[in-house]
């Protein structure tokens, strides 16, 4: 017997109680209620907060997903990383962005060089000592 996802996906909503399932958003609920169903855990916030919860998930996904931020950034770091995100997008930072880019950009891009290329070289070592092994 065949079933396809989105009856499987209904009936999870209509198990739940999700009148939702029989609606022209049937399938935007149903898949909320499997998501929140498969969860390993509880949500951080309530369901009218979690969009935009998810919108920041998203972000670091999108940004952390090009560059390893927690092998490169030590924890202060990476708090300093989002102090300055959050200032910049709520446009309260001390600081022009402009002037700050110009004047740390450099250091910034030096050090992220060295720590990467060190990396390179500790993996580039354990792979040789996997090889010789």
């Amino acid at each position: 017997m065949r079933v396809s996802m989105t009856s499987v996906a209904a009936a999870l909503a209509l198990r739940a109680g999700s009148t939702a399932a029989f609606t022209a958003g049937a399938r935007s609920a149903a898949r909320a209620v499997t998501a929140r169903q498969m969860s390993t855990g509880p949500m951080p916030h309530d369901d009218e907060k979690m969009p935009f919860y998810a919108l920041g998930v998203n972000l670091a996904r999108q940004i952390g997903g090009q560059t390893s931020f927690k092998t490169l950034l030590e924890d202060e770091e990476l708090e300093l990383v989002l102090e300055g995100f959050g200032n910049s997008l709520k446009g309260t930072a001390l600081a022009d962005d402009q002037t700050v880019l110009t004047t740390y950009g450099q250091a910034l891009n030096a050090i992220l060089m060295d720590r990467s290329s060190k990396i390179v070289e500790l993996v580039k070592a354990e792979g040789e000592e996997y090889v010789a092994n």
